[in-house]
């Protein structure tokens, strides 16, 4: 966690200047990521692998959201090249 958000802080200071808001954006999605994976990912996952299914969650799904990752980081190339344009015009 602490790895995670200090290199994204140091992105950031970079990309916005040590602007607060920004700053402030990047501390709310790594906390509500933290929160999400504490408080619904993870007792998933727990019941799932000893308490439910004959398969665990992770095998069954893994190859399918690998799949579904890598088409919407190639979707989402063509916006971000565009945002990107409009920032630094």
């Amino acid at each position: 966690f602490v790895i995670g958000i200090g290199s994204a802080l140091v992105a950031g200071l970079f990309q916005f200047g040590g602007d607060l808001y920004p700053m402030m954006g990047i501390v709310a999605v790594f906390m509500i990521g933290q929160a999400l994976e504490g408080m619904v990912l993870t007792p998933l996952l727990v019941v799932c692998v000893f308490f439910g299914a004959s398969e665990p969650l992770i095998p069954v799904l893994a190859i399918p959201l690998f799949i579904a990752g890598i088409g919407s980081m190639f979707v989402s190339l063509k916006p971000f090249g565009a945002y990107k344009r409009a920032l630094t015009a």
